[in-house]
Order: C-alpha cells, then sequence, then structure tokens
C-alpha cells in the first residue's frame, strides 16, 4: 500500500503529518503492517523537507 497524506500546511508541518497518520489509523486506512513510504518519496510527494520528514521518527 502506498499511502500520501492530505496536507493543508497550516500547522507546523509536521505536528499536520502526525494528525492526518493518526486520523488514517482511526479509520482504518491504514492498518497494522502496512508500511509508509520512503522517507525521501515522503519528501518529494509532500514538497516539504527532509528534516520535517525525519522529526517524524522521534
Amino acid at each position: 500500500m502506498s499511502w500520501k497524506a492530505k496536507i493543508l500546511k497550516k500547522i507546523s508541518l509536521y505536528i499536520e503529518i502526525v494528525s492526518v497518520l493518526e486520523i488514517d489509523i482511526k479509520r482504518r486506512i491504514l492498518k497494522p503492517g502496512d508500511k509508509l513510504p520512503p522517507q525521501r518519496e515522503l519528501e518529494d510527494f509532500l514538497d516539504v523537507n527532509l528534516s520535517t520528514i525525519k522529526k517524524l521518527e522521534m
């Protein structure tokens, strides 16, 4: 599965990405065992810096 977030860029980007992840988990769009795209792919798709994506690891 290739998960793609719908980011509005209204708040801190990494907080918004985490929020979208949480919503998609609760909606069961993301299920146990699903893999997210690689960091570089997320960076490109979401049009954010790699440092923003790396904040998600914290």
